[in-house]
């Protein structure tokens, strides 16, 4: 086995550090590397908000449904056809 070289610094920075012919500062990839992770964690998050909504929607328009079903009678569609119906004939 070869041991490891010796990794070369910028003098007085012990956070830059030489890697296939370029000089790089650890601090400035960490600070880009958590903007990148903070655009990614907030565009996640503005995903799973809208969906949040989107699926909290589809349940108020499932249980308004359900309780429409339960409590419309027989005369109340009657009424609402001919309510419909006239409304139809109104736009003509």
């Amino acid at each position: 086995m070869h041991p490891e070289p010796a990794i070369p610094r910028f003098e007085g920075n012990d956070n830059a550090f030489f890697r296939r012919g370029r000089w790089y500062d650890e601090t400035s990839i960490n600070t880009k590397l958590a903007r990148k992770t903070r655009r990614e964690i907030d565009m996640r998050l503005r995903v799973a908000r809208r969906e949040l909504t989107e699926h909290a929607a589809q349940l108020a328009i499932n249980v308004a449904e359900e309780r429409i079903k339960r409590s419309i009678t027989p005369d109340d569609q009657l009424r609402l056809v001919d309510r419909y119906t006239a409304q139809l004939q109104e736009a003509r």
